[in-house]
C-alpha cells in the first residue's frame, strides 16, 4: 500500500509541486502580545478573515483577530483576560453582524465561556459560563441553525464525559441536550454539523472500544444513535469534525489505521458503509487534528505531523479515496504543526499553524493548489446555469436535467449543508439566501431518484 501511494504521490506531485509550493505565502507571523498559537479555522466575511489564538494577546490568554486576505491589515480585536474567558481552542461563527465563539478556560468558574462580539471588536458579551454540570472545556466551535447555537464540551455534564448543548443567540435558553457516559462516547474535541433537524458529530474517546465513535442526534436532544465505534485498525481518537456531501459523511482520525497515525474515512448518514479510504503515514502526513473541507469531488485538509519535514502537511484527495497528493510540506520557518482546518476563499486556501514561522508562535498562510477549482460533475452532458454569479444571496439555477422532483443542496466551505430545495418548476430553482455571510459556496443538483447530476460553486458578495 505504501509503495503504491508513494508512486502515486511522485507521479502527481511532479506536475503540481511547482504550482503548489511556489504559491504558498505566509501572510502573517504571530508573536506574543499580538496573539500566539492559533487553532481552528478562519471565518470569512467579505475580504476579511476572523480567527482566534489560544495564547498571547495583551493579557496572555488569547485574542480575537481580523486580517484582510492580502495580509496587510492585521487587527487584534479583543484580548481575553481570564475573567472574560481564556485559551480559545475553536473557531468563530458569524450571524447577523456578530461573531460567536467559546473559550476552553476562564470565565467565572474557569471552565470556559460562550460569547458574542461585533465584527468591529466592540460589544463583547459573555453569554454563558460553563460550571461543570452544564459542561466544561469546549474545544470545538458553535454550529448555527436559525436562532440556536449548538456545541459540545469535552468534560462535564451529568457523567463528566462531556455533553451536547444548545443556546439561543441572545444567550438565553441554554439546554444540556445530551450527556456522554463513556459507553456512548466521551470527550468530543470537535464540532457538530447539521442537516435538517439532525446533528452529526464524533467523540475522541469512549464508545464500544474506547477509541471514539460517530453519532447522530436530533436537534431537540432525542434519537441519539451510535453510528460507528472506532476499533483502532479502522481509526482511533478523531479530534476534528465531520463534513457532509449528499448522504455521505467524511472525517479524519488522529490515531489508528494501518500505520497507527490516523486515517480518512467515509460513512453514510444512516450509519452504514463505513470505509477507511486512506491511511496516513510518514511522508504523506500523520495525526490530523483538524477537519476536511470539500471542493467539488476533492477533499482538502492538513496533518499536524509528518510530511517531508515532519512539521505537518497540506493535502488533497478524491472523495473516493484515490489521488492523494501531499501538496505542501511545512518546514518550521513557514509554519509548523497545524491544528485546524483550511478555509476556501475564491481559488485560494487560507489556514493557520499552531507553531513555526518567524517567531515560532504560528502563522496565517494562503496557498493556491486547487488543481481544477471546483470540478463540474457533468458526465451526462447536463447544462447548468447559475445567475447572477457573484450575487447577493438571491439567484436562479437552471438545469437541463432537472424535473419537478429534482433537488438542489447548498454547502459552505466546511461541507455543512445550509440549504435544500425541491424544484418548483421543471429545471429551475429560485433561491433566497438572505442573511448568509459573504463567501464561496457550493451547489449540488440531484435527480428525482437521488442521483448526483451536477455541481459547482458560486460567490455571495456583501449584501
Amino acid at each position: 500500500m505504501k509503495k503504491i501511494l508513494l508512486s502515486l504521490f511522485l507521479t502527481l506531485s511532479s506536475s503540481l509541486l511547482t504550482i503548489c509550493k511556489a504559491q504558498f505565502t505566509a501572510i502573517h507571523n504571530f508573536h506574543d502580545s499580538l496573539g500566539a498559537n492559533p487553532q481552528g479555522y478562519l471565518t470569512t466575511l467579505g475580504n476579511l478573515l476572523f480567527g482566534m489564538t489560544s495564547d498571547g494577546g495583551a493579557k496572555g490568554y488569547g485574542c480575537i483577530f481580523s486580517i484582510d486576505t492580502t495580509g496587510f491589515i492585521y487587527k487584534d480585536l479583543y484580548d481575553f483576560n481570564d475573567s472574560n474567558g481564556a485559551y480559545p481552542a475553536g473557531s468563530l461563527t458569524y450571524s447577523s453582524g456578530k461573531l460567536f465563539g467559546m473559550t476552553s478556560g476562564g470565565g467565572t468558574n474557569h471552565y470556559g465561556i460562550i460569547f458574542s462580539i461585533d465584527t468591529s471588536g466592540m460589544g463583547f458579551n459573555k453569554l454563558l459560563d460553563f460550571n461543570g454540570p452544564n459542561g466544561y472545556d469546549p474545544n470545538g466551535s458553535l454550529t448555527l441553525s436559525g436562532a440556536f447555537l449548538y456545541g459540545m464540551t469535552i468534560g462535564g455534564g451529568a457523567n463528566g464525559d462531556g455533553c451536547i448543548f444548545s443556546i439561543d443567540t441572545n444567550g438565553s435558553g441554554y439546554s444540556d441536550l445530551f450527556d456522554f457516559n463513556s459507553t456512548n462516547g466521551s470527550s468530543p474535541g470537535g464540532s457538530l454539523i447539521i442537516s435538517g433537524s439532525v446533528l452529526y458529530g464524533i467523540t475522541t474517546y469512549g464508545g464500544a472500544n474506547g477509541k471514539g465513535d460517530i453519532f447522530s442526534i436530533n436537534t431537540n436532544g432525542s434519537g441519539f444513535a451510535d453510528m460507528h465505534d472506532f476499533n483502532g485498525s479502522d481509526g482511533a481518537e478523531p479530534w476534528g469534525s465531520l463534513i457532509l456531501s449528499g448522504n455521505i459523511l467524511y472525517g479524519m482520525t488522529f490515531g489508528g489505521g494501518a500505520n497507527s497515525t490516523g486515517c480518512i474515512f467515509s460513512i453514510h448518514t444512516n450509519g452504514t458503509g463505513y470505509k477507511s479510504i486512506f491511511d496516513y503515514g510518514g511522508y504523506y502526513g500523520e495525526e490530523p487534528m483538524g477537519s476536511l473541507i470539500l471542493s467539488g469531488k476533492k477533499l482538502y485538509g492538513m496533518t499536524e505531523y509528518g510530511g517531508a519535514h515532519t512539521y505537518g502537511c497540506a493535502f488533497v484527495i478524491d472523495t473516493i479515496g484515490s489521488g492523494y497528493v501531499d501538496a505542501f510540506d511545512f518546514a518550521d520557518t513557514n509554519g509548523a504543526y497545524p491544528q485546524g482546518d483550511l478555509t476556501l476563499y475564491g481559488n485560494e486556501l487560507y489556514g493557520m499553524t499552531f507553531k513555526g514561522g518567524a517567531k515560532n508562535d504560528g502563522v496565517i498562510f494562503k496557498m493556491d493548489f486547487l488543481t481544477a477549482g471546483v470540478n463540474e460533475l457533468n458526465s451526462k452532458g447536463v447544462v447548468v446555469k447559475l445567475y447572477p454569479n457573484p450575487n447577493n444571496g438571491r439567484f436562479t439555477i437552471l438545469s437541463s436535467a432537472a424535473s419537478a422532483q429534482s433537488t438542489v443542496e447548498i454547502y459552505n466551505t466546511l461541507g455543512e449543508k445550509i440549504y435544500e430545495k425541491v424544484a418548483t418548476n421543471n429545471g429551475q430553482w429560485t433561491i433566497n439566501l438572505d442573511g448568509t455571510p459573504p463567501g464561496v459556496y457550493f451547489y449540488r443538483l440531484f435527480s428525482k431518484r437521488g442521483e448526483a447530476a451536477s455541481e459547482g460553486k458560486f460567490i455571495i458578495q456583501t449584501q
